[in-house]
């Protein structure tokens, strides 16, 4: 196996084999550079392809790996660690982003090491505290998850009753925040968070089901949790 010679590779295994090998010795750049020369080989090749994204990410062309892993995960749509990629992308910078997509990861397997860890995740973002908005920036004018909605959750949830004290309780109100913010500004919203994610989370809002999401995604009761959650975003 030549790595230094894509031109000879005649295999996706290979490309992928040569992929891991650069990245391993931190050579992201060579690495992209032989994704997307085994991606114009197997133009649908699932692993070149997520592999081009993570290399961008790596990379720091952030809005490359999002374009890609979107267009993944419109092809793949219930594969769990295509979200989780996209949550961790905007975890730093939009938590409603981070939040939407790190949910559906952990809603498409709650119990695994990925739907485990970005629980953890998931509640770090409602906890935290909002960053402020420049006074310069017109709200009237966005049609996007520009808008911080944690400057508006964190305001009511100082609202809520002190007697939930429980960390079942909390997550529950605080996603139900999240949720009827998301249906307070839906109205014409655009891009694919809004209309891939968000009307699965409006709907559970809509349906009073965010307690049993709270606990679905949280709770495994001898072993079983509730078949009326369980996500399937290949169908709408």
């Amino acid at each position: 196996m030549n790595c230094n010679k894509p031109s000879e590779i005649n295999q996706k295994q290979v490309f992928v084999a040569c992929i891991d090998f650069k990245k391993d010795r931190l050579n992201f750049r060579e690495a992209l550079v032989l994704a997307q020369q085994g991606m114009r080989k197997f133009p649908y090749s699932y692993h070149l392809r997520l592999n081009k994204a993570l290399l961008l990410e790596s990379l720091g062309n952030s809005r490359a790996a999002e374009k890609e892993l979107i267009g993944l995960i419109y092809l793949y749509p219930n594969r769990q660690e295509l979200h989780n990629y996209l949550g961790r992308i905007f975890y730093e910078t939009n938590k409603s982003k981070a939040l939407l997509a790190l949910l559906s990861s952990i809603a498409l397997d709650p119990d695994n090491e990925i739907g485990q860890e970005n629980l953890i995740f998931v509640k770090r973002l409602l906890d935290r505290n909002p960053l402020r908005e420049k006074p310069s920036v017109n709200r009237s004018s966005l049609t996007s998850f520009q808008i911080d909605d944690f400057e508006i959750i964190n305001q009511r949830l100082s609202r809520l009753s002190k007697n939930k004290t429980t960390a079942a309780s909390k997550l529950e109100d605080r996603l139900g925040l999240f949720f009827e913010t998301l249906n307070n500004y839906k109205h014409r919203k655009e891009g694919f968070f809004w209309e891939f994610y968000a009307p699965h989370y409006i709907n559970i809002y809509k349906k009073n089901l965010t307690k049993d999401f709270a606990n679905y995604i949280s709770e495994n009761q001898n072993g079983k949790r509730s078949a009326q959650m369980k996500f399937d975003f290949g169908t709408k």
